[in-house]
């Protein structure tokens, strides 16, 4: 008797089909990365993860699993489990998120976890040979230049194979969206994120890939910034203001 499919299984499928499909019509895809994006992928026992894993992976055609995850959430049998689906063919990325790299406003935005649990994590994930993306947000409370550049030269002197910018979004109801309203808290605006950007750009390594420079929160949640480009506008003037500096990724890298 063949057993029927459980819940999570049947809505996994679905979400990938209904992926491949978005995918495939738009942009005549036919291969796929298999991406646990939403929350923390790892936050399960390894056995529960290797079921997971391995009936998303057979239901597409894909050519890289990309995992995002919280620093915490990440021990040496994971990052081993995620190593065993590396080949020549396949690789397996690890997103952790850092978001800033000083204490204190990690302590503010009640990460939950430290610089030092976030550089074991990367450092462990790095030996099980897996590839790995940083998420970073720029205008965190507090934060102005000189500590987003502390983060990024901290981030550049790890070389990490990815990088994930994101601007400082509030949805409407977080915690931080009550101290915005009393005049607490400010949200930078896009020209200053673009400035945080260009730096950041400038001192990470040339050979790292730049994997998002903005983010999206649904514009019936969001609170704050109202006022932001769309990312395909964000990316022209990124481009036009770097050329008109003669500025490129990496030109002030280890300085």
């Amino acid at each position: 008797m063949v057993a029927k499919p459980e819940d999570w299984q049947r809505d996994l499928r679905n979400q990938i089909e209904r992926g491949v499909e978005f995918l495939s019509h738009r942009y005549g895809a036919a291969l796929y990365i298999l991406y646990f994006q939403a929350f923390s992928g790892t936050f399960a026992p390894v056995a529960r993860l290797r079921r997971i894993y391995d009936f998303a992976l057979g239901c597409a055609a894909f050519r890289e699993l990309a995992v995002s995850t919280r620093p915490d959430c990440i021990d040496r049998e994971k990052a081993a489990l995620l190593a065993s689906y590396r080949s020549e063919s396949f690789d397996v990325w690890v997103e952790l998120g850092l978001q800033s790299a000083n204490e204190q406003t990690l302590k503010r935005i009640n990460r939950g976890h430290t610089v030092a649990e976030f550089d074991e994590a990367f450092r462990l994930c790095r030996r099980a040979g897996l590839k790995l993306s940083v998420h970073l947000i720029f205008g965190l409370p507090g934060e102005g230049a000189s500590e987003i550049r502390r983060t990024i030269d901290y981030v550049a002197g790890l070389a990490p194979e990815g990088v994930k910018i994101h601007n400082l979004h509030l949805p409407t109801g977080c915690p931080l969206y009550t101290e915005y309203l009393s005049g607490e808290l400010a949200v930078p605006c896009a020209e200053r994120h673009l400035e945080y950007t260009i730096e950041a750009l400038e001192r990470l390594p040339p050979d790292t890939v730049i994997m998002r420079l903005t983010c999206d929160t649904p514009s019936r949640l969001l609170a704050a910034p109202l006022h932001f480009p769309p990312k395909a506008r964000f990316l022209a003037q990124l481009r036009e203001q770097m050329q008109a500096r003669g500025s490129r990724q990496g030109n002030r890298h280890g300085l």
